[in-house]
């Protein structure tokens, strides 16, 4: 299962999203080994003779915590196992239940937090779970279910089409709701991929004409047509119950696009910056 991270709020100008990019890499083994630090798996990484790189390895072979792993007693390191729970409860929105001080600041702050809310006698609650186990179904039906749920929910609320659908830069350009308001639109008004495509190869992209809303004056533009309101989008986040942000990977994004450098680029700078 690959995921990903993409959080939403309010700007003045109403209801806004953006992806979320984690710099930092975390691997945690088995809930007893965590490594964190800078490197990434790639020669420019690995090689010892490019980029300078740090990390740290936590093991605590003396510090162990009684847990489950698929349903079987286990023993885990306290770091490694403490540090996957609050990555995991963070990702899904989770605050306990049982803890008041929690609870005060996730109420305090509760649109920023984008926490599942349940009103209950005028109060907040926030829902909980146990993830102490990793492997088990129902911890992986609760996370693939959160992650599908809140990529329908955004998608519909924020881009004009579900990111695996955009296969070429032309609609992502077009059709990505980051970084800016909601540019969902009504489905009769979503113009349809090879319609895109075709206006793409007919028209150079700065002069794309102005009345389909693409292009003025040489910058990017959204039509207005059909675009969702501000109270559209509040209420397609309000009735979806996104949970946290964790959404899934969109495995197919770009995937008919050809992002090889071409070919000068390549012979001016080096296969190498390429690896």
């Amino acid at each position: 299962l690959f995921t990903s991270l993409r959080a939403h709020g309010e700007l003045t100008s109403g209801p806004v999203s953006e992806q979320v990019y984690v710099h930092s890499k975390c691997l945690i083994v088995d809930d007893r080994v965590a490594i964190v630090g800078s490197s990434n798996l790639n020669d420019r990484s690995m090689c010892g003779d490019r980029d300078s790189e740090i990390a740290v390895k936590v093991t605590e072979p003396l510090h162990c915590t009684p847990t489950q792993m698929d349903g079987d007693h286990f023993a885990a390191a306290e770091f490694a196992h403490s540090l996957r729970l609050k990555l995991w409860r963070d990702h899904l929105g989770m605050v306990p239940l049982g803890d008041q001080r929690q609870l005060d600041y996730a109420e305090l702050y509760a649109d920023t937090l984008q926490r599942s809310e349940f009103k209950d006698g005028g109060g907040v609650q926030w829902w909980d779970d146990d993830l102490s186990d990793p492997v088990c179904n129902d911890v992986w039906q609760l996370i693939r279910g959160t992650a599908t749920n809140n990529t329908h929910v955004l998608e519909g609320a924020f881009d004009e089409r579900p990111w695996n659908e955009m296969s070429h830069l032309v609609l992502a350009r077009k059709g990505l709701g980051l970084s800016k308001g909601s540019v969902a639109r009504q489905e009769s008004d979503v113009m349809s991929t090879d319609a895109l495509l075709r206006e793409r190869d007919n028209v150079e992209r700065a002069k794309v004409a102005q009345s389909e809303g693409l292009v003025e004056g040489g910058s990017e533009k959204q039509s207005k047509r059909g675009l969702r309101s501000n109270e559209s989008v509040r209420q397609v986040l309000r009735e979806g119950n996104v949970r946290g942000r964790l959404v899934l990977f969109p495995h197919q994004f770009l995937h008919k696009e050809e992002l090889n450098p071409d070919i000068a680029t390549r012979l001016l700078i080096g296969k190498n910056l390429f690896l």
